[in-house]
Order: structure tokens, then sequence, then C-alpha cells
């Protein structure tokens, strides 16, 4: 079933056209003209005759645009997910900076409580306790 056929060496092969008729038909089985788009279509230039997709293909082809679709929307909610927890993280960091100032506030009063009651003027003696 899958001979090969061999020709003696230096037999020319056997040509399946005459030499003044065309290569390709000029019309088709229903009689109209034949045309390069009914011959290839467009955008087909390699050659290539276009099939419809096995069953396997089609489950191929639905499971990559699934897992790609998974993948977008798993970079979607990730980006997502850190803008919350970025803000977040600023509003904390503007509670810090509320708290450092409220701390820096309290010290100078510490410091001028000090200073006012605690510290004796210069020139002036300890009272003498007895």
């Amino acid at each position: 079933m899958n001979e090969r056929i061999e020709t003696p060496a230096g037999t020319p092969a056997p040509s399946p056209r005459t030499p003044n008729e065309p290569y390709t038909q000029l019309r088709d089985k229903r009689g109209k003209p034949m045309t390069r788009g009914a011959v290839e279509p467009a955008g087909n230039r390699g050659g290539h005759s276009r099939e419809p997709l096995t069953r396997t293909e089609r489950l191929l082809v639905t499971m990559f645009v699934t897992m790609f679709g998974t993948m977008l929307a798993a970079g979607a909610l990730g980006f997502t997910t850190l803008s919350g927890q970025m803000l977040e993280l600023q509003n904390q960091m503007l509670d810090f900076q509320k708290q450092i100032g409220e701390l820096s506030e309290r010290m100078v009063r510490v410091e001028t409580l000090i200073e006012t009651h605690l510290v004796q003027p210069a020139g002036e003696t300890p009272p003498s306790g007895g």
C-alpha cells in the first residue's frame, strides 16, 4: 500500500499536464472561474489548509484562555490587595506622626516644669533646712 514507485535513472518523471495546459484549473467543478481566494484563503499564504480544531485542541485552547484569564484576575486582585495594604500603612504612619507630635509637646511641658520649679536661678543659694 505504501510502496514507493521508482523510475529508472535518467528517465524524466511524467508530467501530469501537457505543455500548453495551465498548471491549475481555470474553473472549479461547478463551472465557476477559479480565483486565488477559492484556492487559498486570505491571510493563509503559507500553503497550509485551514482545518477545524480537534476536540483535544479546543480543550487545550480553552484551558490556556482560562488559565490566562485566571492569572489576570489574580494579578488584579493582588494589586488591589496591595493597594489597600499600602493605604492602611500610610494611615498608620500618619497616626505615628501625630503621636510623636503629642509626645514632643509633653516633653516640652515637662522641661518647662523642671526649669521653673526644680532648678535654682543662677546666683541664688538653696534654702538651708535645718
